[in-house]
């Protein structure tokens, strides 16, 4: 594919630095792997992982335009109690998985979504993961690694604990030091598994809080330490509906930040949607919903362009219809994709899905 016909000359100007091994495992699977003399010129755009809801097993699909998808033959033989997160560098040139390993949380990293080291590391060895974790990419070869741990403060359930994942080393390596944001920003009792996202320097970091609030802070990331500057406990525009436990989604278009929930709509009709907004200066302006999703779904969102969104769920009841869905929204319209089509098996949640490189890349 031609995302992987451009990573020779397009790697050059990447701003990720990769430690001797990496280096030589991406021009190697460049050079001799990745050049099919197919003529096409998509590039790729948004990536999709995933557990097999049958075996446990990772999968990966990807897209390159949101509507077609196809299989990303991960090779890895992964398989996993929950859930997976990922995320891409801002090229897409290379992207992460990661999953929680009994507790720790392992993370493999890939060239595009076809081609992955077959060796998973540890991220984050001191501290017990409670929930899938959630990645972002920080820039200069740094991931953001967030996940629910159980709470030293006995007041407290769990928290997010934020680490962050270096792999400009050799080997990579967790930074010293926490980026975990304090309880003062409501980081106590959290529920689910959390949301991240990286623009230009800001991190963004999601979670849900008891009564079925969403607590959203907001950092900044010098190119070695984060600090959380604020928070706030969200107030959802007035779209008529009630804010549910799920956990909330986070993702850019490489100009802005989005941020997704699912709520609860009882009246005229008794249903579950989508509820999809944009930053907006200070707040956050409506986009879009989308209606008719499971109870208590797991949702996520990827966009690739202003107002050019991804939308997938996953419900618990397997093999039940309507249980799994997805959506293309383009130009304030929702385009209905087969759940077959995009995932192409029985998926469980949490998943992750991820817009990947720029338009125009």
């Amino acid at each position: 594919m031609a995302f992987q016909k451009r990573v020779l000359r397009s790697f050059c100007s990447s701003q990720v630095i990769l430690p001797p091994l990496v280096l030589f495992f991406t021009i190697f699977l460049s050079s001799c792997c990745l050049f099919p003399d197919n003529g096409d010129e998509d590039t790729q755009a948004f990536t999709l992982a995933f557990a097999d809801a049958n075996n446990a097993r990772v999968g990966v699909r990807y897209s390159t335009d949101g509507l077609t998808w196809q299989s990303g033959d991960f090779p890895a033989e992964v398989f996993v109690d929950g859930g997976v997160g990922a995320a891409s560098e801002t090229r897409g040139i290379l992207q992460m998985i990661g999953w929680n390993d009994n507790g720790s949380i392992r993370l493999i990293q890939g060239l595009g979504a076809a081609n992955w080291s077959p060796t998973p590391v540890d991220a984050v060895p001191d501290e017990q993961a409670l929930s899938t974790p959630a990645l972002s990419f920080l820039g200069a070869g740094k991931w953001l690694v967030a996940f629910r741990s159980p709470d030293p403060d006995p007041s407290s359930s769990a928290r997010i604990v934020v680490r962050i994942f270096d792999t400009s080393t050799t080997p990579p390596r967790h930074l010293p030091g926490s980026a975990t944001p304090g309880p003062e920003l409501s980081n106590l009792n959290v529920l689910g598994h959390p949301a991240a996202v990286s623009l230009d320097g800001e991190v963004w970091l999601a979670w849900t809080i008891p009564n079925n609030r969403t607590r959203l802070v907001q950092g900044v990331f010098n190119g070695s330490q984060l600090s959380w500057e604020e928070g706030e406990a969200l107030e959802f525009p007035d779209v008529h509906c009630q804010p549910t436990s799920s956990s909330p989604a986070l993702t850019h278009d490489h100009e802005s930040v989005y941020l997704a929930h699912l709520c609860h709509d009882p009246a005229p009709i008794d249903q579950y949607l989508l509820n999809i907004l944009r930053r907006e200066g200070s707040g956050w302006q409506h986009v879009a919903m989308h209606y008719g999703l499971p109870v208590n779904a797991t949702i996520d969102i990827a966009a690739r362009a202003p107002d050019t969104l991804v939308a997938a769920w996953v419900g618990n009841n397997l093999g039940q219809p309507g249980n799994v869905g997805a959506a293309h929204y383009q130009n304030s319209e929702w385009t209905e994709l087969s759940p077959d089509e995009v995932f192409g098996i029985p998926p469980r949640a949490p998943f992750a899905l991820i817009g990947t490189g720029q338009p125009g890349f």
